[in-house]
């Protein structure tokens, strides 16, 4: 009903009956959030910034008739997955050396994380095993002897290490565009704030790097583009004043001073 209210000694005697329960389970979710906190290793963010110049739309400007605005949005979207691209991140690993560094290939974990780990992995021992057994009887021969297993060389195993590296932190790192600037921001978590610094910096080292490269490569091969036109275009000269050269020869267009008709009259009419 409208009048009803809420009796507040019944809602306290019923809690102080249950108190014992109360403070157990504060108790122990208290114990269990001290700890995971203490077990949990610290995270790290460290984020770099990239500005890209202004005028990274010119040459879509110039073969495309839309707006600048839309220009401006697909070059940001290109630039920002050229920094996370396979390339970049290559040469970021091959820079700093991750596929032997302990820091980023087995970063401490918590405890919670370690023991549901392990539960999951003895769980799934025996799945594991039945699949392998399984495995090596459907790949015996005739002869009923097991195929032997070639062994990968170490020149493999480090190129597959290598690979490996570089998918995983094409994963972990985050490239994001700040608002509607043309700036970029580079993220990377890690246990080691040395690493994760070393890491936003040497992408964006990398990325500048790269463009500098591309503008370096783009300016030298439109040198050596002029200079072969140019070269064309002198040879074509060189034809074009031959061909009139022998045309005004073949058609008496030359006197025998070796000069033109018109040069003639104009002698004459002076």
């Amino acid at each position: 009903s409208g009048d009803a209210t809420i009796d507040l000694t019944r809602v306290l005697k019923a809690l102080r009956r249950r108190r014992t329960a109360i403070v157990l389970s504060v108790l122990l979710w208290s114990m269990l959030g001290l700890f995971y906190a203490l077990t949990t290793p610290r995270y790290y963010d460290a984020t770099a910034q990239v500005m890209l110049d202004s005028n990274i739309s010119r040459t879509l400007q110039q073969v495309s008739s839309t707006t600048d605005v839309a220009i401006n949005d697909s070059a940001m979207d290109s630039a920002r997955l050229v920094i996370n691209s396979e390339q970049i991140v290559a040469r970021v690993v091959d820079t700093l050396n991750l596929q032997e560094n302990p820091a980023f290939l087995s970063p401490p974990s918590s405890m919670t994380s370690q023991i549901i780990g392990s539960a999951i992995y003895y769980a799934r021992m025996p799945m594991v095993w039945l699949r392998r057994q399984v495995e090596a009887v459907s790949d015996r021969d005739l002869t009923g002897e097991a195929p032997t297993a070639t062994r990968p060389t170490d020149e493999q195993i480090a190129e597959m290490t290598r690979a490996a590296v570089i998918t995983a932190l094409q994963q972990q790192v985050v490239v994001y565009r700040i608002g509607r600037s043309s700036a970029f921001g580079i993220s990377y978590r890690s246990t080691d704030p040395q690493l994760a610094a070393a890491i936003v910096n040497t992408f964006a080292e990398v990325y500048v790097s790269d463009v500098l490269n591309a503008n370096f490569d783009a300016t030298e091969r439109m040198t050596t583009w002029m200079q072969s036109q140019l070269g064309v275009l002198e040879a074509d000269a060189r034809d074009a004043a031959r061909a009139a050269e022998t045309f005004r020869t073949q058609n008496g267009l030359v006197s025998n001073n070796n000069s033109t008709m018109s040069q003639d009259a104009v002698s004459a009419l002076n």
